[in-house]
């Protein structure tokens, strides 16, 4: 269990589930969470070759691949860089928080949607991506090989 910095990971994900509350899926938040199950919140996971992510992969990685709405993405890092956190996503398919508060104290990132509207469709278009991802496409095309 990760010490470095687990109440900032909370605190940012409290922020997001306050906005979406119910309208996301539990793995959503779990995605978000899972930095604080590391020996660091910073440490990088690569979620296709590492054992300790065995079964949940797949529910991770449809998430952070959702982001490509990027609504949804960009509302959820002005939550994270509120507590100083960055959320990264890697073509490896790993995944890792950066401290920008060390890194670049000053630094801000805002976002909001515009309306009502615009929030309903970012919300729908990722819930749409990530199911796509999950369910139309394996971890990688050597995922015979892959700890699965």
């Amino acid at each position: 269990m990760a010490t470095d910095g687990a109440e900032r990971v909370v605190a940012f994900v409290v922020d997001v589930f306050e906005e979406f509350n119910y309208e996301l899926p539990a793995s959503f938040y779990k995605m978000l969470l899972s930095p604080i199950e590391r020996d660091s919140i910073l440490e990088s996971r690569a979620m296709a070759f590492d054992v300790r992510m065995q079964g949940v992969k797949r529910p991770y990685d449809a998430c952070l691949h959702a982001f490509n709405v990027t609504r949804m993405l960009m509302f959820v890092q002005s939550k994270a860089a509120r507590h100083g956190l960055l959320l990264q996503h890697g073509c490896g398919c790993n995944s890792h928080l950066t401290d920008i508060q060390s890194a670049a104290p000053s630094s801000i990132v805002q976002f909001s949607f515009e309306d009502h509207k615009t929030r309903k469709k970012a919300i729908t278009a990722y819930i749409w991506r990530m199911w796509n991802e999950y369910m139309l496409f394996p971890m990688s095309v050597q995922s015979q090989t892959l700890a699965l």
